[in-house]
């Protein structure tokens, strides 16, 4: 007579069998983890080299409205900065 199929789910597993498939769920994560980081960095990346054009450049190159507004408030914060330190 032939065991019931589901009779081998109901024994516990070994040790080392629980201790694999955790390490192999921990691996998954870390996988996962470092791709969707290094996916986030890129964009920052991206948008950092974005930002760092002038607004006459932005507007030329036909980027949006408030990326171009974003520039022109952070070229006006940096020379009111540069003032009032002494710097301008």
């Amino acid at each position: 007579m032939t065991p019931h199929p589901h009779a081998f789910g109901l024994l516990p597993r070994p040790p080392a069998a629980r201790a694999a498939a955790a390490l192999g769920h921990l691996w998954r994560a870390l996988v996962d983890f470092l791709r969707v980081r290094g996916t986030a960095d890129q964009k920052t990346r991206e948008r950092d080299a974005l930002a760092d054009l002038d607004e006459r450049m932005l507007k030329d190159i036909g980027a949006s409205q408030w990326q171009a507004a974003d520039a022109a408030m952070r070229s006006y914060e940096d020379l009111r900065t540069r003032i009032s330190g002494g710097l301008g």
